[in-house]
């Protein structure tokens, strides 16, 4: 974007957070205009720009009247100014504002913005620049813009779901309407174009409810349309089409045991419950987890043996990808954890509760001998192992031969069957850190406790951890001591040994990450939670030492929020609900919006860090402020003071003195939201904001003293203004690369190796396409694939991610006939394990595959075959596709019912748990679904239902589908 823009837009921004009124921004526009080079500025740009400042604001005021009176100046025909035309015309800010409408989240912006622009249709109709179209605008241009518009009825439908628009008919029907009045000539459209929009209203009529004169506009369009596309081969397509029909109904079921064995579900399902391993359904939730593992084994529908052999063989493989060097070191440590440590004694769980569903002449334990038996078999993949374990110690024991070791602990299996797999298999032993313990005269419990207390030296508890974390066998011990100590602190509010565990964990990630897989770690950061809402500093004898202690639980939990991206956590204890996201908060608040307690501190510490006179920072101000509203203020604090410097209300000297107070660890532990507050705050002034940029100098020279905060505040740091902006300014560019090195060295820099920073092999935009094609690599070797979807939605909306899926699956190097399984099982792990964890960017995937996904494409094969373009796609490539489709439809909706199923037998508390079920309501998407496919005349359509309709397994499930 141009400097131009840029200006434009912080013209906007700052006239509207200043009160000004329409009219005179209007004014201001109209100069601002006036003093721009005709014939160099790029005025449809600037446009853009100014769309997008209002956009922003929108999303911060929703339904605003004063932005509402903004638009309307900027798209209307002026009269306050001698501009000749408006400055941005109505079709330029119809498509700007249908391409953005998902950021419009509040369902009055949503109305108002279009009913604005539809006003100002009908209020200049003549003029290009006040029409919904261009002058000249072509027939598929148009019809692009109606293509653009149709989702958004269902955006409409669901803010609206429940509030007083309920009901309501949208702008956007009226716009669609608008549209297609302009469309009276479809002779400059192509058959596949046709084709396409053909489908795309096809669709929409048979998932979305119109009113009457939008359905009437958009039916009028499909019948023209089809006079496009053909009449003559649209019948040729629907004979082929029903020639499929029956040449398919006589195939078999591909979904369960007759597809074969299983290790892509497996490993999608461990590394799925990995990556979520902070969160209430991972592997620290035992009875979740044994949850989940039933429903995958009814899933697969594989003998018992069968199942224990692929997952078995999915950890096994899994473990073999990592490399134990840096930088996957930590994986590996942590894989090697969990087969050791961990999974043992949930396979032991899940075979005590598998037992009663089994048949009863197979025992349970000769299916685990029957698996192990298998696994052993597998040289290739042992082999692999023992390489990675050679290399990653000193004395090499195989880890097969650690989990063997482990499964006879749990009493899975015994010694003799162990030894009959390896006849070298050493008797038990006690772990290393068991022995220790004993040397010192205690149990391992107390012994862990005495190193992790505060009586003794914070290199003490570092020490322990590092042996510990190689010693994998006591993983589950040192979890269990680690969470009890922590909770009881919390919960008795005592600062001082809490502080000193916090202080010991924040130094030593892989223990944290151990912890997650062997307890809740949402219990202990729940707790942590409960005790910084609870935490005052009355009635402590050194409140400066309460706080600088305090501060060091807060840097824990922010620490730890962050690493496992749990920024929105909230936990439900004694009745009362807890949030995180003031932990990590940066924003800066008006004094209107502060509480009257706030308004006090506020006034208060301004006065002791800033004013002339103050004396500092004494008992009194700390014991009188609520530490978590000091936290609060903040950034708005030295926000305010910072703005204050620059007009001379506050002396900069003063400035940089009260600055000095928040370098040390008395208050250090507020500085995440101040450092991320400014870093914003620049990199929308740019060099203009110096008072900001001489602050973060002053604390990134003494980032030394507060690692955490830079560790935290990194990646703001590094994503700050580009120096490239002000190649002039040498003294502020050293500046920003000194900040930047500061910030690299904090993310990166690893005790007694070179600072190395991270090489970038491809964009965030292009990652859901590489993580799919990856796991379609690693399925086709035989391997244990895996998915991180929460990733892919962060850069993806759900309908483009299932558009990703789909295009992976069917790109020319892809053999649908032959690798239809491995598509069908990693889809239905997409589909199905976005409802296991709630995240707000992370929607179920599953009702999106149903009910929009699903027709979208149904349409879209339809029209290939009635149009029969045969540059698209060949007629076994069609009815593959069809089959894929179908074959991930039957298995995720099995999926997805078991798990239902598995989840509602639990007696949990954690609340997103229960929810999780909730969000699958796999009963409820079968009937919506039924019903869809039962009013459909779409040829596609008969041959899914009558796939559907002649799998027993699926009717069972879903009686709705047997006729």
């Amino acid at each position: 974007m141009s400097a131009a823009a840029v200006d434009f837009a912080d013209l906007t921004q700052s006239a509207f957070l200043l009160g000004v009124p329409a009219r005179t921004w209007e004014t201001m526009l109209g100069s601002a205009y006036g003093k721009l080079d005709a014939t160099v500025a790029n005025f449809t740009e600037i446009g853009e720009s100014i769309l997008g400042a209002l956009l922003e604001l929108f999303v911060s005021y929703p339904g605003d009247q004063t932005l509402l009176a903004y638009l309307h100046m900027l798209v209307a025909p002026p009269t306050y100014t001698a501009m000749a035309h408006s400055y941005v015309p109505l079709s330029n800010a119809l498509g700007f504002f249908i391409r953005n409408a998902g950021q419009m989240t509040d369902p009055a912006t949503f109305h108002l913005v279009f009913k604005t622009l539809i006003g100002l249709h009908y209020a200049n109709p003549v003029s290009a620049y006040g029409s919904i179209i261009t002058y000249g605008e072509t027939v598929p241009s148009i019809l692009n813009t109606v293509n653009a518009c149709l989702p958004l009825l269902s955006t409409w439908e669901s803010l609206t779901s429940s509030t007083p628009f309920h009901g309501q008919p949208s702008p956007i029907s009226q716009i669609i309407v608008l549209l297609l009045s302009y469309v009276q000539d479809y002779s400059s459209i192509t058959t596949t174009e046709a084709m396409m929009y053909y489908s795309e209203v096809q669709h929409a009529l048979q998932t979305i409810p119109f009113d009457s004169d939008t359905r009437q506009a958009l039916e009028n369009l499909m019948m023209s349309l089809g006079l496009v596309v053909g009449d003559n081969a649209k019948a040729a397509r629907e004979v082929e089409m029903m020639q499929a029909i029956q040449l398919n109904l006589a195939k078999s079921s591909s979904v369960g045991a007759a597809a074969g064995l299983d290790i892509i579900t497996c490993g999608t399902l461990l590394r799925n419950l990995f990556d979520e391993r902070a969160h209430d359904l991972s592997f620290g939730h035992t009875d979740e987890v044994v949850a989940v593992l039933r429903a995958v084994f009814h899933y697969t529908a594989m003998p018992l043996p069968a199942f224990y052999t692929q997952l078995i063989l999915a950890a096994f493989d899994i473990v073999s990808q990592y490399a134990p060097q840096t930088p996957q070191k930590l994986r590996y440590q942590l894989w090697c954890s969990l087969v050791i440590s961990r999974l043992p004694a949930l396979l032991r769980r899940f075979d005590t509760h598998i037992s009663a569903e089994i048949p009863s002449d197979i025992a349970p334990g000769s299916a685990v001998q029957a698996a192990l038996r298998d696994v052993y078999s597998r040289t290739d993949l042992l082999g692999r192992m023992d390489s990675l374990a050679a290399a990653a110690e000193s004395t090499h024991v195989p880890l097969r031969t650690r989990f063997l070791q482990s499964l006879v602990a749990v009493a899975l299996i015994d010694h003799p069957f162990a030894s009959s797999l390896e006849a070298s298999i050493p008797p038990e032993q006690l772990p290393r850190l068991v022995t220790e313990a004993q040397e010192h005269g205690m149990d391992l419990e107390s012994y862990i406790e005495s190193r992790v207390s505060m009586d003794g030296p914070i290199e003490d508890g570092m020490g322990l951890l590092d042996r510990a974390v190689t010693d994998f066998a006591v993983h589950a011990s040192l979890s269990e001591v680690l969470q009890k100590r922590f909770i009881s602190l919390a919960s008795t509010q005592d600062v001082e040994p809490l502080s000193h565990m916090c202080k010991v964990l924040s130094r030593h990630d892989v223990t944290v990450d151990i912890l997650s897989l062997h307890v809740p770690l949402n219990d202990i950061l729940g707790h942590g939670l409960h005790f910084v809402h609870n935490f005052t500093c009355e009635g402590v004898g050194d409140p400066q030492t309460a706080v600088s202690q305090f501060g060091v639980v807060v840097q824990f939990m922010q620490l730890t929020l962050t690493r496992l991206q749990l920024a929105s956590f909230s936990y439900s204890l004694a009745g009362k609900s807890l949030r995180s996201d003031f932990l990590l908060s940066h924003r800066t608040y008006t004094m209107s919006e502060l509480s009257r307690e706030e308004l006090v501190a506020f006034q208060n510490w301004h006065k002791a860090l800033f004013g002339r006179d103050s004396d500092g920072i004494d008992d009194n101000i700390l014991r009188s402020t609520n530490p978590l509203t000091l936290l609060r203020i903040t950034p708005t604090l030295l926000s305010e003071a910072a703005a204050q410097a620059v007009v001379k209300v506050v002396d900069a000297e003063c400035l940089r003195n009260g600055v000095q107070f928040f370098v040390g660890p008395l208050l250090n532990w507020t500085l995440v939201g101040v450092v991320k507050a400014f870093v914003a705050e620049i990199d929308r002034l740019g060099y203009c904001a110096t008072m900001q940029i001489d602050v973060l100098k002053t604390l990134a020279a003494s980032a030394k003293d507060m690692p955490v905060v830079f560790r935290l505040c990194a990646n703001n740091l590094l994503r700050m203004v580009p120096e490239p902006q002000a190649q002039n300014l040498l003294a502020k560019q050293n500046e920003f690369r000194e900040m930047k090195r500061v910030a690299a060295i904090a993310l990166y820099a690893r005790p007694g190796e070179p600072l190395a920073l991270p090489a970038v092999t491809h964009d965030h935009a292009s990652y859901p396409s590489l993580a799919i094609r990856r796991a379609i690599e690693i399925a086709r070797s035989g391997g244990a694939p895996g998915i991180n979807v929460r990733r892919c939605l962060t850069v993806s909306t759900p309908v483009a991610f299932l558009e990703i899926i789909w295009a992976e699956f069917t790109t020319p190097n892809a053999d649908v006939a032959h690798e239809h399984d491995i598509f069908r099982r990693i889809a239905a792990h997409i589909l199905v394990a976005t409802a296991l964890h709630c995240h707000p960017n992370c929607p179920p995937l599953l009702p999106v595959f149903l009910h929009s996904f699903l027709p979208r494409k149904i349409a879209w094969l339809d029209a290939q075959l009635q149009v029969g373009e045969p540059q698209l796609q060949t007629s076994d490539q069609r009815l593959q596709n069809i089959e894929m489709l179908t074959a991930i439809l039957m298995s995720s909706m099995t999926a997805a019912f078991h798990l239902e199923r598995s989840l509602n037998s639990l007696n949990t508390t954690y609340p997103s748990i229960k929810a999780a079920s909730t969000r699958l309501k796999s009963m409820s998407l079968a009937a919506r679904l039924s019903q869809s496919l039962r009013i459909s005349t779409s040829p596609v359509t008969a041959m899914i239902r009558q796939r559907l309709s002649t799998s027993h397994s699926f009717v069972a499930m879903y009686p709705e589908f047997a006729t």
